[in-house]
């Protein structure tokens, strides 16, 4: 994950929710009350091996800063089917360092 100082932010996982054709992940983050909170939402779209598009994935998540270099976030991760109808809804943590 790359955080823009514009406000961007990119991505690119391959967890056990997103499958080896999906789009790399772009959004938003901004600073959130207190001292160390952010947020981001970030927009995936998601295809199958014959390149036929499944639908999207959308990662929204609340980010706490543990120190100068390092973050955890909790996430919830919304599946939707290639009309945009929700399907599933999945929970979602993580950690990150930062990389120089």
């Amino acid at each position: 994950m790359t955080f823009h100082r514009d406000g961007i932010v990119t991505g690119a996982a391959k967890s056990p929710v997103t499958g080896p054709f999906d789009t790399p992940e772009y959004g938003s983050w901004q600073r959130e009350r207190g001292r160390q909170n952010y947020s981001f939402r970030e927009l995936q779209y998601r295809y199958d091996g014959s390149g036929d598009f499944l639908g999207s994935l959308v990662l929204t998540a609340n980010v706490v800063l543990t120190d100068a270099n390092s973050f955890s976030y909790c996430a919830t991760i919304q599946f939707a089917d290639a009309n945009g109808n929700p399907t599933d809804t999945r929970c979602g943590r993580a950690t990150g360092t930062r990389f120089e």
